[in-house]
């Protein structure tokens, strides 16, 4: 006999050629099915029940007809062959409205032909006797058929639980072709039990389940764990009562996770030590979607944390140090004040924050005299710009900026320390004063000596109007000449 037994894990399997239907067609070619055999029966019924009426109704006249025609019998005489024929006329109602529509419903027809044929055709026989007046032959023949349809709805239970029960253990033995041949014999007697039409759809798809176990057996001796468990799922799929298989698939879950786990962890250690944080965070999360609760999770999470911080702290010093190589100070200040508040206590930022806000506020403070130079024509300010020249001598080496300021400064401090000489021309009449500065006197011709800066010169003359200029001195200019006269009198 051509059996195939259910193969152990190991095993090798041949590859089954039925393709699966699927229980849902199955479902709905029953419902399809089922709703035709009511029509059917709904149909044979009321045309049973027509007939049955019919025939008594016939008979009724005919009887009253004879009655009219014939004299009277006694009492006596009718009565027993009237309860004869209300009794037949019962007996057929019901074998319309009950054994009919039973045998309609088991679909008979379907798979005892024989059998169906005889029901009717004592029903048939017994309605011709009824038509007869022959009651108590109509009465034998309907409890004849009633018993014979009684019997043969009995034999379509047994066949369809016989079969079902066979093609439930040819699956449970894996004879794809023998349970195939045992779940049809049931369904073509209850085409619609859901039982029976999920048993046929496990046996549709034995075939692709034996060729899974086979390709898991195969995996397993080439060591494929991943091919094996997926192998394996399927199976439980398709059948979840392979104890065995699924054993294997709960096994093999395991034995993956763990060694997935183990990869995780070490290619995050690896990825670590190389600097790859992305890297190390992908498997960290690995890790811990697989075990979150174990202590390599803490210890890479560890690892993982240490190098974030080490290469944030890179990254703000960097561009802390590029804002200083680009003479950026309020940047710089800014990157590293973000660096001590990220990494508190570490000296480097803290000493970064004081040098680049040091640097800044001296910046400003030689701009604001660079940019209002004409003040350093004043002793008070010229110290004042002395002093800030010396306190940012000692950080010039850190800033070529602020070197080059400080230098500006003190160069435009000496300027204005630098006298420049002024020749003045009058006509020996007008006194000539330079306010706040001193007298010149009258003179045709004289040099004096003024530092940069505005100064208003003014010439007197009796009798005549008084006149004044305002003489501008830039730092570093070379010479500058006045010509102040009084010239113009004054009206009597």
């Amino acid at each position: 006999m051509n059996m195939r037994r259910r193969p152990s894990l190991s095993s090798n399997f041949g590859a089954a050629k039925e393709k699966p239907v699927m229980l849902e067609q199955r479902l709905a070619e029953a419902r399809s099915r089922s709703a035709r055999q009511k029509k059917l029966a709904f149909g044979l019924t009321v045309a049973a029940t027509l007939l049955v009426s019919f025939v008594l109704a016939f008979l009724s006249v005919r009887e009253g007809d004879q009655a009219v025609s014939a004299k009277a019998p006694s009492t006596a005489s009718v009565q027993p062959k009237d309860g004869a024929r209300e009794d037949a006329k019962e007996a057929l109602g019901n074998f319309a409205k009950t054994t009919e529509p039973a045998i309609e419903a088991a679909r008979l027809n379907a798979w005892d032909t024989q059998a169906h044929s005889e029901i009717y055709a004592l029903k048939d026989r017994a309605v011709a006797a009824f038509g007869a007046g022959d009651y108590g032959t109509t009465l034998s023949l309907l409890s004849e058929a009633k018993v014979s349809a009684d019997q043969a709805l009995d034999k379509g239970k047994e066949i369809f639980q016989t079969s079902l029960n066979a093609a439930q253990q040819f699956y449970g033995r894996d004879e794809v072709e023998k349970a195939d041949i045992s779940i049809e014999k049931a369904l073509a007697i209850r085409p619609d039990s859901a039982e029976a039409l999920a048993l046929k759809e496990k046996i549709s798809a034995l075939p692709e389940l034996l060729n899974l176990l086979e390709g898991a057996a195969r995996y397993r001796a080439e060591n494929r764990p991943e091919a094996e468990w997926a192998a394996l799922d399927r199976v439980v799929q398709l059948d979840a009562d392979r104890a065995e298989a699924r054993k294997r698939r709960d096994t093999l879950t395991v034995e993956i996770k763990e060694r997935q786990f183990a990869q995780s962890i070490a290619q995050g250690l690896s990825d670590v030590n190389a600097g790859k944080l992305a890297g190390a965070k992908d498997s960290l999360a690995r890790a811990r979607a697989l075990y979150p609760a174990r202590s390599e999770i803490n210890l890479l999470a560890e690892k993982v944390k240490e190098l974030s911080d080490a290469q944030a702290y890179r990254h703000l010093l960097g561009l802390a140090k590029r804002a200083v190589a680009e003479e950026d100070w309020s940047k710089a200040e800014a990157r590293y004040v973000q660096l001590v508040k990220d990494f508190p206590g570490d000296k480097a930022a803290e000493s970064g924050v004081a040098l680049a806000r040091k640097i800044g506020q001296l910046l400003t403070s030689l701009d604001d005299y660079l940019n209002r130079s004409h003040r350093l024509s004043s002793e008070n300010v010229s110290r004042a710009a002395k002093a800030l020249v010396e306190r940012a001598k000692p950080l010039t080496p850190k800033s070529q900026l602020l070197s080059e300021k400080t230098r500006a400064v003190k160069e435009m401090i000496n300027l204005y320390n630098t006298q420049v000489p002024v020749t003045v021309r009058s006509d020996q009449q007008t006194r000539i004063v330079v306010r706040g500065v001193g007298v010149v006197g009258m003179v045709s011709e004289k040099v004096i000596r003024l530092k940069p800066g505005t100064y208003n010169v003014e010439g007197v003359r009796e009798g005549y109007k008084a006149k004044l200029v305002q003489l501008s001195i830039a730092p570093g200019q070379k010479s500058v000449s006045l010509v102040i006269v009084c010239d113009e009198p004054i009206s009597s």
